[in-house]
């Protein structure tokens, strides 16, 4: 063998392990890049969560499931605008504070409360005709007030006339006339009463002439 074909030789050697070692070291590489991408990937799909569909299904604590939140919404009242809306029974509303307000004295006029008292009870100028009825007929008060009964016998004709008016607590007022010269004079009488008070009338007359009312006390006005 001459030393030119010995020389061409051993070139050919030497590219032969060079592109062994590179053929050894791409396929290193190769599998490293393999088994980076391996690991990566893996590492990704274990940030991922299994498909599920429920919040416990994905792990989800901080909300409320559909019957969490309905068991909630279950203990609070629906929007409303008034005290019945929202089921409360304690509190008055403007129309029935206002209807018990009109019932109350305004304490600024009350200067002398005793004098304020005193003239709630007496007679105002509000009443209503009665009729009067058989003797000993009973009539209850309306509300807290007067009974006045004012009559005469214009005919004459009775020796003595006049009336006896009685509380059912025995309380009670009479008027009479005895002479027969006063026939066309009047006996009258007034009676306090209470509302709800049951009165009784007793009379020895024949009144043609007579007026019968309750007057209401001018607390009920």
């Amino acid at each position: 063998m001459s030393l030119e074909k010995l020389s061409c030789t051993d070139s050919r050697i030497e590219t032969f392990k060079k592109l062994n070692t590179l053929t050894d070291a791409v396929e290193i590489k190769a599998n490293q890049d393999l088994s980076n991408l391996s690991t990566t990937g893996q590492s990704k799909f274990d940030a991922k969560a299994n498909k599920a569909t429920t919040l416990a299904g994905y792990g989800i604590s901080d909300a409320y499931t559909k019957t969490q939140s309905d068991t909630l919404l279950d203990t609070k009242a629906n929007k409303a605008t008034t005290l019945s809306g929202y089921g409360i029974t304690n509190a008055y509303t403007k129309t029935e504070t206002s209807n018990l307000l009109n019932n109350k004295a305004d304490i600024s006029k009350m200067v002398n409360a005793g004098s304020y008292i005193s003239n709630c009870i007496m007679p105002s100028s509000k009443y209503v005709d009665l009729t009067l009825g058989a003797t000993g007929s009973s009539y209850t008060a309306p509300a807290n007030g007067w009974f006045s009964l004012c009559g005469r016998d214009t005919l004459g004709t009775v020796t003595n006339y006049g009336f006896v008016m009685r509380r059912n607590d025995r309380f009670g007022v009479a008027s009479k006339i005895d002479s027969t010269a006063a026939s066309t004079g009047w006996c009258n009488g007034s009676l306090p009463a209470r509302k709800g008070d049951v009165i009784y009338i007793y009379h020895t007359m024949t009144i043609s002439d007579c007026q019968f009312r309750f007057i209401y006390a001018e607390g009920e006005v």
